[in-house]
């Protein structure tokens, strides 16, 4: 198998809300982010022409108290809502720490958002995407 050259698009530079491809694969990593009013937007980013098949997609709470404060993500593909997730406090059965792992398919040329929503605002959260692209 030959050595594919990556380039300088490889090295990681920190969290971001776009996506990043690096040959047949691509990756979004929000990094931790506060909500500073009641919302706040994870990622946002648009597809190129190839789809992609998301292999890991997981939101996470970063700092969940007790307090009676709700919380959901939110997965939209060009402002249609694909995916919800809530969580609402007293919490029951499983601790809400982080999301379920979903896997999708994000088709070509699709503007996509994951976004936050907390009930009583200075939460934090972040959100991993972890896909193939196919052309």
């Amino acid at each position: 198998m030959a050595n594919t050259r990556i380039g300088s698009n490889a090295i990681f530079t920190g969290p971001q809300k776009g996506l990043t491809t690096i040959g047949e694969h691509c990756y979004a990593y929000s990094g931790d982010v506060t909500t500073t009013s009641l919302a706040a937007t994870l990622l946002d980013f648009t597809t190129g022409k190839g789809y992609i098949y998301v292999k890991t997609l997981k939101m996470n709470i970063t700092d969940l108290t007790v307090d009676g404060t709700n919380y959901s993500f939110t997965v939209k593909f060009n402002g249609q809502v694909i995916l919800t997730e809530f969580y609402t406090q007293p919490f029951t059965g499983r601790h809400p720490v982080d999301s379920d792992n979903y896997y999708l398919i994000i088709p070509p040329l699709t503007h996509v958002t994951v976004d936050f929503l907390s009930s009583s605002g200075d939460k934090s959260s972040c959100a991993t995407l972890v896909g193939r692209v196919y052309s």
